[in-house]
């Protein structure tokens, strides 16, 4: 993703993996996930804070993140997206704000939320990225500054996203999916195998995070099933 110019400190994106035609498949995708987190709410209560996370690197998670995100805000949600990888912050280095105050130092009280967060280009949609790596970032993530924050973040927004390391990999993933209302499990067809969803699911069944779902990522369309898609 490139950036084309920030005014204000507001990232205006190119909108390659930002902006979705409203017609478009990926839109459409998008938009029936975000449709069935809806009727989770209306059974079992809010969710606000969703944590997304995938068995291993590479599986799409990042890109899925920031199209959800982007979905929301189309949906006028006032929607957040944090990023929450200190080990590969890749969203933090896509909108280039890597070397820009964020959620660690908002967490050790170096600087204000309203003072990190940056608004993106749809209005309805803002960004706070990694911050400082710290050299203890899951004891950042284990502190009750970290829970306080998700607490005064749901009065100002509707949906709040976390983009977490990879959870067979690194435990913050468990203590975020722990702290948030619901967890996402991405899946990649191509390379994420049966057992690693297994161990996957296992982990966050240890820590008792409410598992949304899984979503399956890279799946390969036929031209067949596409010419029925869009007849539909």
């Amino acid at each position: 993703m490139l950036i084309q110019r920030k005014e204000k400190n507001t990232i205006i994106t190119d909108g390659n993996e930002m902006t979705m035609q409203k017609n478009s498949v990926a839109y459409e995708k998008f938009s029936s996930i975000q449709t069935n987190i809806q009727f989770m709410e209306r059974k079992a209560g809010s969710v606000q804070t969703i944590a997304v996370t995938s068995a291993n690197k590479g599986e799409g998670k990042s890109f899925f993140i920031t199209n959800y995100a982007n979905t929301s805000a189309l949906y006028k949600q006032k929607t957040l997206l944090i990023d929450v990888d200190f080990y590969n912050p890749k969203i933090s280095k896509q909108y280039k704000t890597k070397l820009m105050p964020g959620l660690s130092n908002v967490l050790v009280d170096m600087i204000a939320f309203e003072e990190a967060v940056i608004p993106l280009e749809n209005k309805y949609l803002s960004f706070l990225p990694i911050g400082t790596l710290p050299p203890n970032p899951l004891e950042l993530l284990r502190s009750d500054e970290f829970k306080a924050l998700l607490t005064k973040l749901k009065e100002e927004f509707d949906v709040i996203l976390l983009d977490c390391p990879p959870i067979n990999l690194f435990t913050d993933a468990r203590v975020v999916a722990a702290e948030s209302d619901g967890t996402i499990l991405l899946i990649n067809s191509q390379t994420t195998s049966e057992e690693d969803v297994r161990k996957s699911k296992s982990l966050l069944d240890q820590v008792d995070a409410n598992i949304l779902g899984a979503v399956l990522n890279n799946k390969r369309y036929n031209q067949k099933q596409m010419a029925s898609y869009n007849y539909y």
